[in-house]
């Protein structure tokens, strides 16, 4: 359930981040004559949406999938030291909020993402989880799991009756 409610950062962001990836200044790996940017997840989610940003974009994607036990402990040292670190990376709930106050990912805010944009399109806490301590958009979701409880009025009230009797008699 936790993995689904925010695993992975939305496909606008992905877009953000690739642009925001390929415009470093470090020389850029290609193959092909296709730029190669590296997507490091610990779900296989994205693959198909890797493949239409391929299709679409004219870029190369290499994705690499690292079980989520050893994801925090294999990504954090390669985006703290800049070594081996991937382009673009995806977040999970249990550490979202940590990796989004450290700065890891780029401020959305500001151009030429302009997160603020899409705040309407977003349910306002699922949108707040990706702000960093000074309200600048560094995540974006692109899932949210919606819940929602229903019943037949006249079955709750004869299951809630019945629940009522039985404590009763204890």
């Amino acid at each position: 359930m936790k993995k689904k409610f925010v695993s992975v950062l939305t496909i606008g962001a992905l877009t953000a981040s690739v642009l925001a990836g390929c415009s470093g200044g470090e020389e850029e790996k290609t193959s092909g004559g296709k730029e190669v940017l590296k997507i490091w997840s610990f779900t296989d989610e994205l693959k198909e949406p890797i493949k239409k940003f391929e299709e679409k974009n004219g870029v190369k994607v290499e994705l690499t999938i690292v079980p989520i036990a050893d994801y925090p402990t294999k990504l954090k040292p390669a985006l703290e030291s800049g070594v081996g670190a991937p382009d673009i990376f995806t977040g999970e709930i249990a550490f979202l909020k940590q990796w989004v106050d450290a700065g890891y990912w780029a401020n959305l805010s500001e151009k030429p993402f302009n997160a603020g944009e899409v705040k309407d399109d977003y349910i306002p806490y699922v949108y707040d989880m990706g702000k960093d301590k000074d309200g600048n958009v560094r995540a974006l979701s692109w899932q949210t799991t919606p819940g929602g409880v229903y019943y037949k009025r006249s079955i709750a009230k004869k299951f809630s009756a019945q629940m009522i009797q039985k404590k009763s008699v204890r």
